[in-house]
């Protein structure tokens, strides 16, 4: 069988392969490349390896709650593979999160092309699925119960705000801006929320389904006022009693556990 010659598109070293290889590895640095025969002289390097490493370390940072981390995974997984249905769960995922989230040293935003059932249908039709992040993980990822959050915002002196910071049980946090909504995903039991500016405030409560919580920040002529308030607890709803528009962390159809 005769000889190729390849160049590493890598290293730039020259690889010999048979030509009825598909695939072999370069002598110089170890990457390994694909021999299309179809297409004379075409050359790729085999990306999966890198993508179910990055697909395993997002995986990871779902199930800590660490969504910067996993926000960054995912636009480069998307970089390397845009038909990866694993990754579009996780980008569901986000998506409960809230459109205000921050990572980074430089506090970019989030990434939030789409909703949470863009995604999933996305995910769903998608080509690639390398069975580490499924539908199902969504719901063991993200906690059994949504706790909503949301920040007003009165008084002049205040109108300004860029966002505030919002912590739960003193790890988990988010950035919210003035007027806009996040969310946390819980386990039942007794949890904590807070936040720091002009002063700082703590709250604890007990979940047993899923709540709306308002961060109340206002400034009068009697000075700075802030408080966090439990607007509502609200049962766990099913799709058929989910009410038009509302949010897919109210509508819990992924199941709850």
């Amino acid at each position: 069988m005769a000889l190729v010659a390849l160049i590493c598109p890598n290293c730039g070293g020259t690889v010999q392969l048979d030509e009825g290889m598909k695939s072999g590895f370069c002598v110089h640095c170890g990457t390994k490349i694909m021999n299309d025969k179809y297409i004379s002289g075409s050359v790729s390097i085999d990306k999966n390896p890198e993508i179910i490493n990055n697909l395993k370390r997002a995986k990871e940072a779902a199930i800590l709650h660490d969504w910067g981390m996993l926000a960054g995974l995912t636009e480069n997984i998307l970089l390397m593979d845009v038909d990866c249905s694993d990754v579009r769960y996780m980008k569901a995922l986000l998506s409960l999160t809230g459109t205000a989230q921050f990572y980074g040293s430089n506090f970019s935003i989030i990434p939030n092309s789409g909703s949470f059932d863009h995604h999933v249908g996305m995910g769903d039709s998608a080509i690639n699925k390398y069975g580490i992040f499924s539908k199902e993980d969504i719901s063991h990822c993200w906690g059994k119960y949504t706790i909503t959050v949301r920040l007003k915002v009165s008084g002049k002196a205040l109108s300004n705000i860029p966002y505030i910071s919002i912590k739960l049980d003193g790890k988990e946090e988010i950035n919210l801006s003035k007027d806009r909504a996040g969310g946390f995903g819980v386990s039942e039991g007794t949890h904590s929320l807070s936040f720091q500016m002009f002063d700082s405030k703590t709250k604890t409560f007990t979940v047993s389904g899923d709540m709306d919580i308002e961060v109340e920040l206002s400034l009068s002529s009697f000075g700075f006022h802030s408080d966090i308030n439990v607007l509502s607890s609200l049962p766990p709803q099913t799709t058929a009693d989910a009410a038009p528009g509302e949010t897919p962390a109210k509508k819990g159809w992924w199941g709850r556990r």
